[in-house]
């Protein structure tokens, strides 16, 4: 019987997990998707604010590459 109850509590705790994780990605997609329509009806450029972004990602990707680099960048 141990046995039994401890599998059902493994199977709830992961079930419970994972459907977490769906939900957070839910949340997260439509947040995305809430702030591009917030961003466009207040005249700010979103396609600028991704450029900018993905600079300061390449920016840190070089970084964190060359970090023990002997070479000048």
């Amino acid at each position: 019987m141990k046995i039994v109850l401890t599998i059902f509590m493994l199977v709830q705790i992961s079930c419970s997990t994972v459907g977490e994780l769906a939900l957070n990605t839910a949340a997260g997609a439509l947040g995305n998707m809430l702030d591009r329509r917030v961003d466009d009806k207040s005249g700010n450029d979103s396609g600028l604010s991704d450029q900018k972004q993905d600079s300061k990602l390449a920016q840190k990707e070089k970084d964190s590459i060359c970090k023990d680099c002997k070479v000048d960048r």
